[in-house]
């Protein structure tokens, strides 16, 4: 079996198991990264289009 894939297996079941473990903290900090660009999109400004004859 692939290596990444017997890595996001074992991380799956150690979470379902409830064990955190060390790298869980990491992940917490992207995961509110992630939230916060959902929940609040970066503000654009659109300059005016100026009318051109």
């Amino acid at each position: 079996m692939e290596h990444w894939l017997r890595t996001f297996i074992d991380q799956k079941k150690s979470f379902l198991a409830g064990n955190k473990e060390d790298d869980t903290e990491s992940n917490k900090f992207d995961d509110k990264e992630n939230n916060l660009s959902i929940t609040n999109p970066p503000v654009t400004k659109h300059k005016e289009r100026s009318e051109t004859k």
